[in-house]
């Protein structure tokens, strides 16, 4: 028992790594390159519907820099 929650105590951290890298690096590019770093308060459905706007685009560009996968590329296998 003692081994298995050992070892469950180091993968968590490993899968919670990756997971976090991939999620902050799309928010490295909303805010460097398209620059949405201080928000206005334009209202929240406006303000929701940009964001949305934004992690598209940051998912588009990381596929075309090839830092994730394309759904295509994915059912390929």
């Amino acid at each position: 028992m003692q081994r298995r929650n050992g070892i469950r105590k180091c993968i968590r951290p490993k899968r919670k790594c990756a997971v976090r890298c991939k999620v902050e690096h799309a928010f490295k590019i909303i805010k460097d390159t398209f620059g949405f770093r201080k928000v206005r308060y334009r209202g929240l459905a406006k303000n929701f519907n940009k964001l949305n706007v934004l992690f598209a685009c940051a998912n588009l560009l990381m596929v075309k820099r090839g830092q994730i996968k394309s759904q295509k590329a994915l059912i390929r296998g």
